[in-house]
C-alpha cells in the first residue's frame, strides 16, 4: 500500500471516531436536560430554522388569509422572471453567444411572506 492511501485511511477513521465521539457525548448531555430544557431546546431550535428559512416576525403584518397580527415573517429573496426581450435579441445577433454569459432569463428582488398560525406562503 502506498503512504498516502494509509494516510488517506488513517484520516477517515479518525473523522469516524471523532463523529461517533461526538454524537456520544451529545446524547449524554441531552439526557441529563429536565423535560422542561429539552423543550425549551426543541422550541429554540425550531425558531432558529424558522428564521433561517422564513426571515423574522414582523409585529405589524397582518396576514391576509387568517387575519392573524403579529404572526407573519418576512424577508428578501430573488425570483427568476420571464424571458428579456433584450437578451434575445442580442442572442439572435451574436449567433447564440452571448447566451452562454448571460442566459435568457433575469431575476427581480422580491419579498417572501409567511404566516406560522395558518402555514401560508405568498410574494409581493
Amino acid at each position: 500500500m502506498s503512504p498516502l492511501l494509509i494516510g488517506i485511511l488513517i484520516l477517515v477513521s479518525l473523522c469516524c471516531v471523532g463523529c461517533s465521539l461526538g454524537i456520544i457525548l451529545n446524547d449524554r448531555s441531552l439526557r441529563s436536560l429536565t423535560p422542561e430544557q429539552q423543550e425549551t431546546r426543541q422550541r429554540a431550535s425550531e425558531e432558529a430554522l424558522a428564521e433561517r428559512l422564513y426571515g423574522p416576525l414582523n409585529a405589524a403584518m397582518i396576514c391576509p388569509h387568517c387575519q392573524t397580527k403579529g404572526s407573519v415573517r418576512k424577508r428578501s429573496t430573488s425570483r427568476k422572471r420571464g424571458i428579456s426581450g433584450a437578451k434575445a435579441t442580442v442572442a439572435l445577433l451574436t449567433g447564440g453567444i452571448s447566451m452562454l454569459a448571460t442566459g435568457l432569463s433575469g431575476s427581480e428582488t422580491v419579498t417572501q411572506a409567511h404566516c406560522t398560525c395558518c402555514d401560508c406562503t405568498w410574494v409581493f
